[in-house]
């Protein structure tokens, strides 16, 4: 199967509401001639993601909106299952816990933030506040082995996983 240039595996132009005047990875509505991405942010994000082996992400843009894994019982990805409701447990968010966590490692020395509106702004801000501890720690770890990506397969030798250094 040929894939569109800079198009995820399986999608091409004018599937899922993509087409070549939507930016590849944020799908924001591109000027003419504006080439593939909105901004550098969103083809270095592109990148990443496909350097990463997570193109996944952008197959939930053929997913009903909100719906963030699989609807049948029993077939949830046990991943976010337990992410999820680790977060619940300690009172906090997904999203907090998944923000403290890229900034407990000590090999991450800046964070770029992509929020959308002032609201995840907002959030991201809150989630400084959120205590990240060992258990956090030991969650990630149990749930997705070191220096390796979260969706098991292939990993781009371009882009290697140099690891993680605990703050805790």
């Amino acid at each position: 199967m040929t894939v569109a240039a800079g198009f995820p595996e399986g999608l091409a132009p004018g599937q899922a509401g993509l087409s070549r005047a939507a930016c590849v990875h944020c799908a924001a509505p591109l000027m003419p001639g504006q080439g593939e991405f909105c901004c550098t942010g969103c083809a270095g994000a592109h990148a990443l993601v496909r350097g990463l082996g997570l193109d996944a992400f952008y197959r939930r843009r053929e997913m009903p909106a909100g719906l963030l894994r699989p609807a049948e019982p029993g077939m949830a990805d046990p991943v976010t299952t337990d992410f999820a409701a680790h977060a619940r447990d300690k009172g906090t968010t997904p999203a907090h816990l998944a923000i403290g966590w890229v900034l407990n490692n000590r090999l991450v020395t800046g964070v770029i933030g992509g929020p959308r509106t002032t609201e995840q702004w907002d959030d991201y801000i809150a989630a400084l506040d959120a205590p990240f501890t060992a258990d956090d720690e030991a969650l990630f770890d149990r749930l997705v082995a070191a220096g390796h990506p979260s969706t098991p397969g292939y990993t781009d030798p371009a882009y290697p996983l140099e690891g993680r250094v605990s703050r805790v």
